[in-house]
């Protein structure tokens, strides 16, 4: 549950990776504390650094009690049918427990990245504030979003099995698997190599629909939009003004659920006589100004959460705009 892990109640993540060369090495000198040569040397060089676990290490020492043996069936712990999709299923679970399910990793996974700002525009940032994917609550997303990838968002939400396993990190047989069905060849090791693990099955189709009358070749050649793609900041009309363009105070105070028509006409004159016309005065406003014209605490403390996320709208789609245009420049 992403509400356990939060900064405040989880404030240190540990992760228990699979064995350092130096755990290795211990593990070696716990079963073998008389052969600390040659033998622990080959037998530590032949085990890739974390693709093993402790306990397989064990399991392998106990079956193989003779040092020479030990080394010589190295081998049996890297042959593991399941290693791959379990090292890849841990990634995709540290990676969410990690990042506290930013939407934007999120919409990335999902093959759909060029959705990010429209949902940023709409005050979602993270994966638990699109829960309720409600149509009344996201109808302007609804209007950005073709059919086919808000089917795609919402299976993933209702948690369907086939859609979540796209949204997985691709190990090396499903990047054969895809390249197979797109381009009908087997692909080059190197791009293999390249893309396993680091992008999800989503991502590859993606990529592979676009060049998909190109060619192979070019979807190889153009590998660098897969691994780190170049995100169209795609938003919509609606969504733009409702985070850049300046709103007057009525309307503003209009759209605060908990005020009544008294609270908002009696606020809206309070504030017209500071001279606080817009959105933009507003936001410039601490609590205890915002206090000064509003008699109940709990109905300023509504005020102020309304504006803090306003503020945090634009401070976030100013910060992804920055990154645009630095991208852009490099």
């Amino acid at each position: 549950d992403p509400a356990l892990l939060r900064p405040g109640r989880c404030d240190v993540k540990v992760r228990f990776d699979y064995a350092s060369k130096q755990q290795v090495r211990d593990m070696w000198l716990r079963f073998n504390p008389e052969s600390n040569g040659p033998l622990l040397s080959r037998f530590v060089d032949s085990i890739p650094e974390l693709t093993v676990s402790c306990s397989s290490l064990q399991e392998h020492f106990l079956k193989y009690e003779i040092p020479e043996d030990a080394v010589e069936n190295f081998h049996d712990l890297l042959r593991d049918p399941k290693r791959e999709r379990q090292d890849i299923d841990s990634d995709v679970a540290w990676k969410d427990i990690a990042s506290g399910r930013n939407i934007r990793n999120w919409l990335l996974r999902l093959g759909i990245p060029q959705y990010t700002a429209t949902f940023y525009a709409q005050g979602f940032y993270n994966l638990e504030d699109i829960r309720e994917f409600d149509e009344g609550i996201l109808t302007d997303i609804h209007d950005a979003i073709p059919d086919g990838h808000l089917k795609r968002i919402e299976r993933m939400l209702e948690g369907e099995q086939h859609v979540k396993s796209n949204f997985q990190l691709a190990p090396r047989w499903r990047v054969i698997e895809l390249f197979k069905e797109y381009f009908g060849e087997e692909p080059p090791a190197e791009f293999v190599n390249s893309v396993a693990g680091q992008v999800s099955s989503f991502q590859l189709m993606e990529h592979f629909e676009v060049y998909t009358d190109h060619g192979a070749s070019e979807a190889q050649l153009h590998i660098d939009e897969l691994v780190e793609p170049k995100i169209d900041w795609k938003m919509t009309e609606a969504a733009k003004r409702s985070v850049y363009s300046s709103q007057p105070v009525l309307e503003f105070l209009q759209s605060i659920p908990f005020l009544t028509s008294e609270d908002v006409r009696e606020i809206h004159e309070n504030m017209t006589k500071e001279e606080i016309h817009s959105t933009d005065d507003l936001v410039e406003l601490n609590a205890s100004d915002v206090e000064k014209h509003v008699k109940q605490k709990g109905k300023a403390l509504e005020i102020q959460f309304a504006l803090d996320k306003l503020k945090k709208k634009r401070e976030a789609l100013k910060t992804e705009v920055e990154m645009r245009t630095i991208s852009d420049v490099e």
